[in-house]
């Protein structure tokens, strides 16, 4: 016989087929090895020769043929040939071993039997092949289920074995042959060894691929998991350095589950009411894979403790649920910043997560992510995981892609906090809340060393007590694989389109565009060279404003894609990732049903009890529940992201196009002579389908809801202002319960309880819609009012009138924040601002009505006062002053006059309040049923969202501030006017307040006027509503600047002097207020103008409210020469703010489109 040459270093490799020995070619030894790379499994051939230098190795020989599949680091084997074993320790029935061609690879365990002599002796093998488990050859065995193998045709003849000498034993486990303590014990009765100690092939330490920032590196390994100076494998690595790739945690039985037990008398034995275990050869399917098999089969034996159930329950109409009792959560991704460690030779991204059950920060890199995602695949079988962004050799560092991958980030942490079980799960929990680094590194070796995964987590599942209706389950899990298919196969060709359009945008469409404005450029540039002084200036202009216009557009199409393509192309990215898992979840069933009917079929026939078919129904059951569970998650999901992704991508279009549009319009009319317009004509841009077919309408109902809102803001100032202009008159009816403290009061209720409830107020408003709100803001004045007409004591209507101001001042939220929003859903665009200006106008009118109102109606003392005396009583009780506290002495007869006068005039007040409550209860809808725009007939940003953008928005924030410093301090200023007229000569203390008093009216007057005509042409002149503030502004401040030279007697006093300063300085602030509204509506649309008129009049009355308090501190309120500086300083400071603003108009825009 021939032996090894170990002495020259050379090894002989042979085979035997059909009795003759033919040599292979020698292969020579290294003394240094390296391994080569490989597919999973797969090794240098000569690397378990090397590694047995002096040592005898280990040959098989074949059994049965075996063919490799393509690509899982399998090795094709044929009967009779030899092999050298390399590996034992692969696990679940596999070795490792090189054939006589030195091809290495893996193969069965069961397919061949170990040859003790060396194989050139041509001896006769040591033992016959075993015989086939009847398992695998009776003839009820479906197609299915055998996976197409077949016996061989001839076996081998062998002398019997001795139980000692049982080649099936524990050498198939890798442990070296034991003696048993009985030799005519079977082997597999006695508990297993430990392995001994056995040379593997050396390993090459795993080398991370710098190109990627994300890949795995020591400071993430444990030590006890290290290999070779704590250099960590490659995932899925055996301890032996092969590529298995079978989960870590499976158990030692499977797949060809029990083929190790070939030859053992319990293999053999099946009768009634045995349970046959009845393995797939298929090892590598993915129903034995997951341990879905071994579950179904009832091999796994796992405690589950009470927090690992997962519960599924009925939900009605055939539909099952996960049971998620946890509230629920969100976590937030923000601050990626570059990090390094090695003194700066490794850099990775580090990102900041924050769950908002604890507001924690933790930090995580990519890789972390990349863990996770393993742990979670491997736990949840049953569970599509969300994908992960794909890795980027280049540009890692790049801002834009560390963005863009933060968002996708995101997208992964959002899908599994919604998940009903994800987000529950022990490793997940572990991934969000863990910032110290032991206990870190304590929960990674845990999940690592979970039991409860794959297959076995089916232990914890709990389903409805009741068997699943086979029809049912079979119908839905139909009718969900096809949809699935076809959804697939829809994702990945939108992720192809995503990626062309993005790709399209920001190249050819680009450059396309940017050469036609170039082109267009050139030749009006030529054009201005002609010398013609006759030549049409206008035409060469436009000429040049068209390829300007065409270069614009070009820069929009190269950022666009972030804002559409990109975006939607991330939610169709996931859903790739969440349908590319569902074959292997719904194979897995497929498998456990398939199982499920063969042993019914067993049991027809008597070779399988009742009770443990029940047992196994009861177990593919659960499998089924489980499915259904996550399919109709899935469904809930899908219809949610795929909604939102839509609405986005649509709405991101249409303000795309608009844009250019608007360019296109713009150039248009420049080119226009004589003042054509060309408002209502479609850019030549725009298709037909680039803008959604709306039904615009122009209702005349809209005249009825600007009136009724009007009336009611007219109320709502009169209710306000009640007992200002007959403040003698109730001091005298009313005394000694009433004082000017108690008027001061009344009167600064409206501003105080404007600013305490006002975010309350205006989510009911953006939320609940203009009707909801009205019918509440008209409850509160009618409440209001109505507690002031009941006959009662003094000391009790002096309470009910402070309630009275209470409530309408809430009431005053809405009030004064919802013009632009009745404007918008009831007008067109031409009339917007004109409505806006009107429901602007009728409030302040409200405090004009109250001025002749109630003097017509309560008789006063000493004559009418006309002014709002709230902030000058205040100051006299600041500055020490006596106030006229004491009680008047009045005829009886008069007295009783006053106070009839005082109830006849809540008595009307009521009546009014009531009258406008009954027209808003009977008919006042939120929206007409057809919009009258574009705009008006799409959704607006929700409540949080928009004041986050509103509060963030620099334009808006210029725009806020700018407005209330020019109105909100003037408005306030109205009640102190007297007081700013001091040291002006006009006589004694009644002209005084008749000269105020008339000049309060008339500004009222001038105010509105000029409010209503100015909206008007602003909305005849579109898109200049910049330019009208700031003309506007200026002419303003310059007649402020006048009034304060007036007051401070720098300039010559004369009365008339003082008439049209105030009046035209305060007819030019309020013009502007409409403007304002309207101006910063289309800077943050789409947020609803709800929110926008709000955030205004919030800062507008803040402003003013500042300005009073001023009158509370004596050392300021004593000298009032302030005054006119801070109305001069206030204007003039709103001026440079209003000039940042940058104009836009994205809400007019829009609606040009049609």
């Amino acid at each position: 016989p021939l032996k090894p040459e170990s002495a020259s270093g050379l090894v002989k490799r042979a085979r035997r087929v059909s009795g003759q020995i033919v040599f292979s070619p020698r292969v020579q030894i290294d003394s240094n090895p390296q391994p080569r790379p490989g597919l999973r499994g797969q090794t240098d051939g000569n690397a378990p020769l090397r590694a047995r230098a002096g040592k005898r190795p280990r040959w098989v020989q074949v059994l049965y043929d075996f063919e490799a599949q393509p690509d899982t680091g399998e090795l094709s084997i044929v009967c009779g040939e030899v092999l050298t074993v390399i590996r034992t320790d692969v696990g679940e029935g596999w070795w490792e071993g090189m054939n006589p061609s030195g091809d290495t690879g893996l193969f069965p365990e069961a397919y061949v039997r170990e040859i003790t002599d060396d194989p050139d002796d041509g001896g006769p093998p040591s033992m016959a092949p075993p015989p086939l488990p009847p398992d695998y050859s009776s003839p009820g065995s479906d197609n299915h289920t055998q996976m197409g193998w077949q016996a061989p045709a001839a076996s081998h003849a062998a002398p019997a074995s001795t139980a000692n000498n049982d080649d099936w034993g524990n050498g198939a486990w890798g442990v070296s042959a034991q003696p048993t303590p009985d030799a005519g014990a079977d082997p597999w009765s006695q508990p297993a060894a430990p392995p001994a100690t056995a040379p593997v092939a050396p390993t090459q330490p795993y080398q991370n691929n710098q190109a990627y920032d994300d890949d795995w590196d020591s400071d993430f390994d444990e030590p006890s998991a290290s290999h070779n100076n704590n250099q960590m494998p490659p995932p899925n690595t055996t301890p032996g350095g092969g590529m298995l790739g079978v989960p870590k945690n499976a158990p030692q039985t499977g797949s060809m589950g029990d083929v190790s037990s070939i030859g053992r008398s319990d293999s053999k034995k099946a009768g009634t009411g045995a349970a046959t275990t009845r393995t797939s050869f298929n090892r590598f399917s993915t129903f034995v894979k997951s341990g879905g098999e071994n579950f179904v089969l009832g091999k796994i034996n796992v405690n589950v403790q009470e927090n690992d159930i997962i519960q599924v329950v009925d939900s009605g109409d055939g539909r099952y649920s996960w049971l998620n009792a946890q509230p629920p959560f969100s976590c937030s991704i923000a601050s990626p910043k570059k990090e390094s460690k090695l003194k700066g030779l490794k850099s990775f991204i580090a990102y900041q997560l924050t769950p908002s059950f604890n507001n924690i920060q933790v930090s995580r890199r990519y890789k972390h992510f990349d863990w996770l995602h393993e742990r979670l695949s491997e736990k949840f079988s049953f569970i599509p995981i969300p994908p992960l962004p794909d890795k980027q050799i280049q540009g890692r560092y790049e801002d834009e892609f560390i963005e863009h991958r933060r968002k996708q980030l995101q997208s992964f942490v959002d899908r599994v906090c919604r998940h009903p079980i994800l987000s529950q799960s022990e490793v997940w929990q572990h991934f969000l809340t863990c910032t110290d680094d032991k206990k870190w590194k304590a929960g990674k070796r845990k999940a690592e060393k979970d039991s409860l995964v794959g297959g076995a987590l089916y232990l914890a599942v709990r389903g409805p007590n009741k068997p699943i209706d086979p029809a049912h389950l079979e119908r839905e899990i139909s009718v969900f694989t096809t949809f699935s298919a076809n959804m697939d196969a829809s994702v990945k060709n939108m992720v192809k389109v995503c990626s062309d359009q993005t790709q399209k945008y920001q190249t050819h469409l680009k450059r396309e565009y940017s050469t036609i404005g170039k082109s267009f450029t050139q030749l009006g540039e030529s054009m201005q060279l002609s010398g013609d002084n006759n030549a049409n200036i206008n035409l060469t202009n436009a000429i040049t404003m068209t390829g300007e216009a065409y270069e614009e557009i070009s820069e929009l199409f190269e950022e666009q894609p972030k804002n559409d393509w990109e975006r939607f192309g991330d939610v169709m990215h996931d859903y790739r990732g969440l349908l590319a898992g569902w074959p292997n979840v719904l194979q897995i069933h497929q498998g456990a049903v398939g199982k499920k009917k063969e042993f019914e079929r067993l049991a027809l026939d008597g070779k399988f009890g009742q009770a443990e078919l029940i047992e196994m129904g009861n177990r593919t059951d659960t499998m089924s529940y489980g499915v259904l569970a996550e399919v109709n998650t899935f469904h809930g999901q899908r219809t949610t992201d795929m909604k939102l992704a839509h609405q986005q991508f649509l709405q991101e279009q249409i303000t795309f196009y608009q844009k250019c549009q608007f360019d296109s319009m713009a150039t248009t009319n420049a080119s226009r002579e004589d003042g054509e317009e060309v408002a209502n004509e479609r850019s030549p841009l725009l298709s037909n389908h680039d803008v959604p077919e709306v039904d615009v309408r122009v209702y005349k109902m809209r005249w009825y809801i600007l009136v009724v809102f009007s009336l009611l803001g007219i109320y709502q100032g009169m209710v306000w202002n009640t007992f200002g202009p007959i403040s003698s008159s109730v001091l005298a009816v009313f005394c000694p319960e009433w004082t000017d403290a108690t008027l001061a009061l009344y009167g600064n209720w409206g501003n105080i309880m404007y600013i305490i409830p006002v975010i309350p107020v205006m989510w009911f408003f953006v939320n609940k819609g203009l009707r909801a709100s009205m019918v509440l803001t008209s409850s509160l004045m009618l409440i209001g009012t109505m507690l002031r007409v009941f006959p009662v004591k003094v000391s009790v209507f002096t309470v009910m009138c402070h309630i009275c101001a209470i409530l309408n001042g809430i009431a005053g939220i809405v009030i004064f924040s919802a013009p632009s929003a009745v404007s918008s859903a009831w007008f067109p665009p031409e009339e917007r601002t004109t409505a806006t200006g009107v429901a602007i106008v009728f409030n302040n009118l409200g405090n004009a009505v109250s001025f002749l109102l109630g003097p017509a109606i309560v008789p006063g003392t000493n004559g009418t006062h006309w002014h709002n005396a709230s902030a000058s009583l205040a100051l006299e009780e600041v500055l020490g002053q006596e106030s006229n506290n004491s009680c008047p002495v009045v005829p009886e007869g008069e007295a009783e006059k006053m106070e009839q006068g005082v109830a006849h005039l809540m008595y009307l007040e009521f009546g009014m309040v009531a009258a406008c409550f009954l027209a808003i209860l009977i008919y006042f809808p939120s929206k007409p049923k057809h919009p009258p725009s574009l705009t008006s007939a799409m959704e607006r940003m929700e409540f949080g969202p928009g004041l986050k953008k509103i509060c963030t928005n620099r334009n808006a924030l210029l725009m806020t501030l700018s407005f209330s410093l020019f109105n909100g301090l003037i408005a306030s200023w109205y009640s102190v006017m007297n007081i700013t007229f001091e040291p002006l000569p006009l006589g004694n203390a009644d002209d005084k307040d008749r000269i105020i008093g008339y000049i309060g009216l008339w500004a009222i007057v001038g105010n509105s006027v000029s409010a209503i005509l100015v909206s008007r042409m602003v909305d005849s002149i579109r898109g200049r509503m910049k330019l009208t503030l700031l003309v506007l502004m200026s002419l303003g401040i310059l007649c402020w600047i006048w009034l304060g030279l007036l007051c401070l007697r720098v300039i010559p006093f004369s009365l008339i002097q003082l008439y049209v300063s105030t009046i035209a300085a305060s007819a030019l602030t309020y013009s502007t207020g409409p403007i304002f509204f309207e101006f910063t509506v289309e800077l943050v649309y789409p947020v609803p103008e709800g929110i926008v008129g709000g955030f205004l009049t919030t800062v507008y009355n803040s402003i003013g409210m500042i300005f009073l308090f001023l009158f509370y501190v004596p050392q300021i309120a004593i000298h009032p020469h302030w005054i006119p500086y801070a109305i001069m300083g206030s204007t003039v400071i709103s001026f440079p703010l209003m000039l940042l603003v940058q104009e836009q108009y994205n809400r007019a825009s829009l609606d040009l489109a049609i």
